[in-house]
């Protein structure tokens, strides 16, 4: 079944652009009315329909809301939430400090048998560098490698940021140091963040064995 609005063709993948408009610009509650479009013209809502909801609703801070509407979509499997959607759900708890509860989903998820993902663990990481819990966020990395998660250019970031913005720049510099050894090539954010850290710190001739 097609559905035509104005003369235009109206399909799944534009009633989800549609929503994702909605969405960035904080009316999620506009987001969720169009749903009733999806089954009226005979879709299914798809798992990036889904997800880009919960984005909405964690960027407005409706937490409760978003756990609400993920543990539905498990429980009524409406659809199979991936990557993307785990990563999404963990950002919006980490961001509201409820990092407990994005460990238990991140350990849910791998307990379901989903390969580990390192999007899901940089999410963690980075939360944990900027609350200043670098012994936590180290173990992590372990445990990640572990798993055979092999950090990248965005692990290290983190906790380079999280151990200049606490006046760490040492260890950060011991960090981006084993980053290179590592064969992880640093980005110009890596860069930036480390030279901004040096420059709080009054170290700025630190930097010059690392930009000759």
């Amino acid at each position: 079944m097609k559905c035509v609005n104005g003369g235009a063709p109206v399909n799944e993948y534009t009633l989800t652009i549609l929503i994702n408009c909605f969405c960035n610009l904080n009316r999620a509650d506009l987001g969720f009315s169009i749903l009733g479009s999806f089954f009226k013209c005979g879709y299914n809502p798809s798992v990036t329909t889904f997800t880009t909801l919960l984005k909405g609703l964690f960027l407005e801070e409706k937490v409760s809301e978003g756990e609400k509407l993920f543990k539905k979509l498990f429980r009524e499997k409406y659809c199979e939430p991936n990557e993307v959607t785990i990563v999404t759900v963990m950002d919006g708890l980490c961001k509201a400090r409820e990092t407990r509860k994005a460990y238990r989903l991140l350990w849910l998820w791998e307990k379901k048998g989903y390969k580990p993902y390192v999007g899901c663990y940089n999410t963690l990481i980075n939360r944990l560098c900027k609350d200043g819990k670098f012994d936590a966020a180290c173990k992590l990395v372990s445990i990640m490698i572990g798993k055979g998660v092999l950090p990248d250019v965005i692990t290290y970031s983190s906790m380079i940021q999280g151990l200049c913005d606490f006046g760490r720049w040492k260890e950060a510099k011991d960090l981006l140091n084993e980053m290179q050894a590592e064969k992880v090539t640093p980005s110009l954010r890596t860069c930036n963040i480390f030279l901004h850290g040096l420059r709080k710190s009054g170290q700025i001739d630190e930097a010059f064995p690392f930009y000759p």
